[in-house]
């Protein structure tokens, strides 16, 4: 519902072009596009190759009108003109910063397809690698993260930059 709204006060255009960051296997900002019938673009920069086919499924019958593409890569291995247009009306992601942190800590693109797979509770190979982290692993990936952001945003030059952390 608040990225629906969002989206009519911003009055994005139903053919506008949206990249969304880190859905992993939520489409709750495909739903809020699907609720304003987007029948332009959405390229779903996704790492993990199993949540980024399974998600991408998903995108393409609750957004039968609308282009639907897999950009299954990190944010900091894409190349504007070439994985991602350069015009792009906006930027959103949905909880993306602590997994992205995490990600960039592990540097497994499958591990959070890994920790679902557990269900509610840790696998012991799951605690085992948030176990191991240090305070100086942490910092590292928030810098790294921090910064792959602010070079994305830069580069990419949305008309907006939305993301919501919980």
């Amino acid at each position: 519902q608040i990225w629906h709204e969002i989206f009519v006060d911003i009055c994005l255009p139903k053919d506008g072009v949206v990249v969304e960051v880190a859905p992993g296997y939520e489409p709750k900002i495909g739903n809020a596009l699907a609720a304003i019938d987007l029948c332009g673009t959405i390229y779903l920069v996704e790492p993990d190759e199993k949540a980024s086919s399974e998600l991408i499924q998903i995108y393409r019958k609750i957004l039968p009108r609308a282009n639907v593409v897999a950009v299954t890569k990190t944010m900091q291995n894409i190349f504007i003109g070439k994985d991602l247009p350069d015009k792009i009306d906006a930027v959103v992601a949905s909880h993306p910063f602590d997994d992205m942190v995490i990600g960039s800590i592990v540097s497994d693109p499958d591990f959070f397809t890994t920790e679902k797979a557990g269900g509610a509770t840790l696998t012991s190979k799951i605690r085992k690698i948030y176990d191991s982290l240090s305070d100086e692993d942490y910092m590292r990936g928030v810098n790294e993260t921090v910064s792959a952001w602010q070079k994305f945003v830069s580069n990419i030059k949305p008309h907006y930059f939305i993301a919501s952390q919980y």
